[in-house]
């Protein structure tokens, strides 16, 4: 299917791959502020944004990894860095282990990998939680519990902030739907495999946010990255930071990618 992209500046090729509730806007502040320095790449995933839904009602982890890899050949240069926000690092981890000849490097923001038994006790908690939500017709109530974990902060939109339209809220609320019926258990209850990812060839980065560390999905990626021994950064703000702290979050992942390109000379090197 075909998905809207937004494509801007020149140099290494970075795609940005957005969560849930979400869509390729959500990059907008960080793409403007990179656009010196890498060619940005960010899309709509199915049924968010302007991307129509699937008519099938498929929304795997497989087949969004395949929306990936066909946006990757036909608008970037690859190997390409690859970024995943939330249940989009689903996304980008799975590109990564099914196809690594297109990635460079991973970023992966607050994945929540449950790589433990008591975060995966939690993360799956969650999820019937929300579950409930949708069993009882009562989607547009399920945000409180969707934000709670990710921790609180002046961040967390509200549904009706100043000055936000009427088309603005009808979006939200139109990719509010698509996750909760669509990607709930599709992309938050996936798990790859531990051997998978330790089998990686490329250098793989976690971010987890500040106010966000301590709450499910930082606290869960936290341990994660700790349990495979990937570099863990820190990005101000909640979950959202990305889109509420654009300048700092850019100089943050530039910095990321300079790290890996310096690690991929060292091994060149020997």
């Amino acid at each position: 299917m075909e998905l809207p992209v937004t494509v801007m500046g020149e140099g290494d090729s970075l795609l940005l791959i957005h969560g849930g509730i979400s869509e390729a806007s959500f990059f907008y502040g960080v793409m403007d502020r990179l656009k010196d320095r890498y060619r940005l790449i960010a899309y709509d995933r199915r049924g968010y944004g302007k991307a129509e839904a699937p008519a099938d009602g498929d929304y795997t982890v497989q087949s969004q990894m395949e929306d990936a890899v066909r946006i990757l050949t036909r608008h970037a240069d690859c190997p390409a860095w690859v970024l995943g926000n939330s249940a989009g690092a689903m996304v980008a981890a799975e590109l990564a282990i099914r196809h690594p000849d297109l990635v460079r490097g991973l970023i992966l923001m607050e994945p929540s990998l449950g790589m433990d038994e008591e975060s995966d006790r939690k993360l799956r908690e969650w999820n019937k939680k929300l579950n409930e939500f949708v069993k009882a017709g009562r989607i547009k109530k399920a945000l409180p519990a969707f934000y709670d974990a990710f921790g609180p902060d002046d961040s967390v939109p509200d549904i009706r902030p100043e000055g936000t339209s009427l088309a603005e809220i009808k979006q939200t609320y139109r990719n509010l739907t698509t996750f909760m019926r669509g990607e709930l258990n599709e992309v938050e209850g996936h798990r790859p495999s531990e051997e998978a990812l330790r089998a990686l060839p490329m250098p793989v980065r976690v971010m987890v946010s500040e106010l966000g560390e301590h709450r499910l999905f930082g606290h869960t990626s936290k341990l994660g990255a700790e349990h495979m021994g990937w570099p863990l950064y820190r990005v101000p703000g909640n979950h959202n930071a990305f889109q509420f702290h654009p300048d700092e979050s850019a100089e943050i992942i530039h910095s990321v990618i300079s790290e890996m390109k310096n690690a991929e000379k060292k091994r060149c090197q020997v």
